[in-house]
C-alpha cells in the first residue's frame, strides 16, 4: 500500500468565458453562426494548447 505522502491528489483547472452576446436567430442569421463557430473553435483551441502544456508539465515533472 503506498504511503500518504507517495500519493498525490488530483489537479483540476477550470476557465470562465464570456459568450457572444446579444439575442439573434441563430438558423436564420448566418453571420452569427459565423461567429459563433469561429468562437467555438478559439475555445476548443485554448483547451488543446491548455491540455498541452499540462501534460508537458507534468512530463517534466516525472522524469
Amino acid at each position: 500500500m503506498p504511503s500518504p505522502q507517495s500519493v498525490t491528489a488530483p489537479r483540476t483547472s477550470s476557465s470562465a468565458y464570456r459568450e457572444p452576446s446579444g439575442v439573434r436567430d441563430y438558423t436564420a442569421d448566418a453571420a452569427l453562426r459565423s461567429e459563433l463557430h469561429r468562437w467555438l473553435a478559439q475555445l476548443w483551441e485554448e483547451k488543446d494548447a491548455q491540455i498541452d502544456a499540462m501534460l508537458a508539465r507534468a512530463a517534466l515533472k516525472n522524469q
